[in-house]
């Protein structure tokens, strides 16, 4: 048995997928699921339901954190020579968390350190082996959620510069979301 929730065209493009799940409900919960003039299904599985409810919950609350353009040097891909040789990427970050108590107390404890996750992401990149930079982007995801107990959501964009493709690319890469759902779900792999 499937769902459907009706959601503006216009919404889609401009908001991200964490925002865009909870604007979906928020859509069928004001247009009663009667279609509006630029309406589009979305259509998912029962599962998925309490997984955007619970993204819904308190979304008010919900700040992003951004870490922009950090580079390492790593030691990935799929011949053996990249993982000898390595190669630069770079990693762009948002943190999805609740940051209101930390805003009155000002204190640091109180939201997530952008310093420590941006330092635990270079270290990942610089010191782990991987062939495939879904799989890196993965490892990142995981020890974020297992060290940062105030992220609720992560989007991570991992790029790989200049790569040894057999054609000129500035880039290429691989862009993730995941929500501490996933991880709870086993969807994500515990880092190590």
């Amino acid at each position: 048995m499937c769902f459907v929730v009706f959601v503006s065209e216009a919404a889609v493009n401009r908001l991200g997928e964490f925002n865009f799940a909870c604007f979906q409900l928020r859509e069928r919960t004001a247009h009663q699921g009667k279609p509006v003039s630029d309406i589009k299904r979305y259509v998912g599985c029962p599962n998925e339901a309490g997984r955007l409810i619970s993204m819904v919950q308190d979304v008010n609350e919900f700040d992003i954190i951004h870490i922009t353009k950090l580079e390492f040097y790593g030691y990935h891909g799929v011949p053996d020579a990249e993982q000898e040789i390595g190669h630069r990427y770079r990693a762009d970050i948002s943190l999805h968390i609740k940051a209101r108590h930390a805003v009155v107390t000002d204190r640091l404890a109180d939201t997530v350190d952008y310093g420590a996750v941006a330092a635990l992401i270079s270290k990942i990149g610089a010191t782990d082996k991987c062939r495939l930079v879904e799989t890196l982007a993965e490892r990142m995801a995981a020890a974020i959620f297992e060290q940062h107990a105030g992220v609720i959501a992560i989007r991570l964009v991992l790029t790989k510069l200049l790569p040894p493709v057999g054609v000129i690319a500035e880039s290429v890469g691989v862009e993730i979301f995941r929500t501490r759902e996933d991880r709870r779900d086993n969807l994500i792999p515990p880092h190590g």
